[in-house]
């Protein structure tokens, strides 16, 4: 899994390799593997990092000593988190300038050392990192017994580690006695019994680095001509062209997405909540505090999601859904919707790798449908999980809305993203100011991303030069409270996500279908001609898809409500053409009727 927020992250590779047998490794030497939605995801060892189990009866003392042998040797990295911790895992980064033979031989090694049990599989899948441990996580059949379940665990000689309160039948396991690459063939297996829906690691999964994000370009400046009625009073509105651009700064006129035009027709309303599913927002930042309900951390399951001080994608991500509008700093799309923070991952140093668990991440889904939001709104991917396939159907099922970042590799979609064909979620790829399909050679300058592309984009919008919300003070991505350069299919996510919010508020008895059906058809068509693989079926127009024909010039502008583009809208369409063909009807008649009154 990763952040789509282009340049803090290197590309995706979005195929599966097969992976070669490391040198020194004890495991099989036949292709790894895991099991999802019945189909084979083959695993190739990752060439970033090594893990190292260590033995649970190892003394405070050994592990220092051991520590500093493994600085000594000079090959890697290491790298530490909580949960790293928990597992009694060493993970070691490669060094620059030292060759994938070299590193996996100094690792072999250090493995022949007394304190270590082990060393455990990294595997590389579509672009994130995926360290195995010695556990599972299965997943009976809804109507299995118990006794079915004991009788396949016992069989495979596995030991319950914990079961799963929210999800019936849902278990996790081990095998003592096995390391975490014999146990991998034991629960793939289990993945073949009648009785059992899948049985897959639970791996950590790592994103593989978080460099800093690159700065190019300017926010265009503030508008020179009048503005739609609808337009805030926030200060740093004027910079924020995604949602009103002029063409006064960088960029064309109109390459926005209509949005003073669309709150002159509808704000939204509090009763409609967007969930941020991302590294935790700042709850207390002045252009967010207002709106915050029900924040969760699946990390640890409670329900402070602060998160880390350098932590700040989860923030902007907010910002650009629904910061506080007409107040202070900048406006969010939601302008009176409610953000739900849930935190999925979290990095323990600035610039370093994201560290999550596909069940964290499916139970904040799962947590953020509980407890009543409408919108999921999601900017990272990578990597496969039946835990996440199985959280977004859940989502979906509860007849929530659900959006994905398609990704910054200027390649296929990804993972969730890519899910869009077969499940009704909303696939996002981006644009920039001149409304042109994101790429590395468009008119922004971002030499270093391009929006991912495919059937499977649903719709696009904005993402480069987006001015929003960011961790207060000096934390976050720079001085302040605001970050004037956040970027990615990451920043054009919530973007879809305010407006599906928005559409809610006037229909909130709509189905996810429905929504996105509303949202694709009242898209504004860009390059080709109807639907295509970089911008889906168009770019975003919030106006139109609250039912507005909006005429975006000469300002001032406004948001007509005559026309409607959603199928359930045809009866008012019929009335609007009867009372048209009525009119011309009458004035026909008139000259037939004032021949034959009678003079005066």
């Amino acid at each position: 899994m990763r952040l789509y927020e282009s340049g803090t992250l290197r590309a995706l590779a979005l195929l599966f390799c097969c992976s070669a047998a490391v040198p020194g490794a004890a495991w099989s030497q036949e292709q790894a593997y895991y099991m999802v939605g019945g189909e084979r995801i083959s695993l190739r060892q990752s060439n970033t990092y090594r893990a190292l189990q260590m033995r649970p009866d190892t003394s405070v003392a050994k592990r220092a000593e051991f520590l500093s042998s493994v600085e000594a040797a000079g090959i890697g990295t290491i790298e530490t988190s909580p949960l790293l911790i928990q597992h009694g895992i060493v993970l070691l980064r490669i060094r620059e300038g030292v060759g994938p033979a070299a590193f996996s031989q100094g690792v072999a090694a250090l493995s022949e050392s007394e304190p270590v049990e082990s060393e455990n599989p990294v595997y590389a899948v579509a672009g994130v990192d995926q360290l195995l441990v010695n556990e599972f996580n299965v997943q009976f059949a809804s109507d299995a017994t118990p006794e079915e379940m004991e009788a396949v665990l016992d069989a495979a000689n596995a030991e319950i580690v914990s079961v799963n309160e929210k999800i019936p039948n849902r278990y996790v396991i081990r095998f003592p006695g096995r390391t975490a690459r014999e146990a991998l063939d034991l629960s793939n297996d289990i993945a073949e019994h009648d009785r059992v829906d899948f049985s897959e690691p639970n791996f950590v999964v790592i994103v593989p680095a978080r460099p800093r994000v690159e700065r190019a370009g300017a926010a265009p400046s503030a508008p020179s001509v009048p503005s739609p009625t609808g337009t805030p009073g926030d200060p740093l509105f004027s910079s924020q062209w995604y949602l009103n651009n002029t063409g006064s700064g960088a960029g064309v006129a109109d390459a926005d997405v209509d949005a003073p035009e669309a709150w002159d027709k509808s704000h939204g309303n509090s009763t409609i909540i967007i969930a941020i599913i991302d590294e935790g927002v700042e709850t207390t930042h002045p252009d967010l505090q207002a709106k915050i309900v029900t924040p969760y951390d699946a990390t640890d399951g409670d329900n402070n999601q602060e998160p880390n001080p350098w932590d700040g994608h989860g923030t902007a991500c907010a910002g650009i859904a629904a910061a506080v509008t007409d107040n202070e700093g900048v406006a969010g799309l939601g302008w009176d919707v409610r953000i739900m923070p849930v935190r999925i991952a979290y990095s323990n140093f600035s610039g370093g790798p994201w560290i999550t668990t596909y069940a964290w991440i499916e139970d904040g889904i799962r947590t953020a449908v509980d407890r009543g939001a409408h919108v999921l709104s999601n900017s990272w991917g990578g990597g496969n999980s039946n835990l996440v396939n199985t959280a977004i159907d859940y989502a979906i099922a509860n007849n929530r809305v659900v959006v994905f970042a398609a990704g910054n590799d200027a390649g296929p979609v990804g993972w969730p993203a890519n899910l869009s064909d077969t499940k009704v979620l909303i696939a996002v790829s981006a644009t920039n100011e001149w409304d042109q399909f994101k790429t590395k050679t468009s008119s922004d300058g971002e030499t270093w991303w391009g929006s991912n592309f495919g059937p499977e984009v649903n719709i696009s919008a904005p993402g480069v030069h987006m001015y929003t919300t960011d961790i207060t003070g000096s934390d976050g991505y720079a001085s302040g409270n605001y970050f004037s350069n956040f970027n990615g299919t990451s920043s054009a996510t919530p973007l879809v996500a305010g407006a599906a919010a928005l559409v809610l508020a006037e229909h909130p008895g709509w189905t996810p279908t429905l929504v996105r059906n509303q949202l694709q058809s009242s898209a504004d068509d860009k390059g080709a001609s109807g639907f295509d693989d970089q911008f889906g079926h168009g770019r975003l127009n919030a106006c139109k898809a609250l039912g507005g024909t909006c005429d975006d010039g000469p300002p001032p502008t406004t948001c007509s409500t005559m026309g409607v583009v959603n199928t359930l809208s045809s009866g008012q369409a019929l009335v609007n053409l009867a009372l048209l063909l009525s009119s011309l009807f009458l004035l026909l008649l008139l000259p037939v009727l004032r021949r034959v009154a009678p003079s005066a």
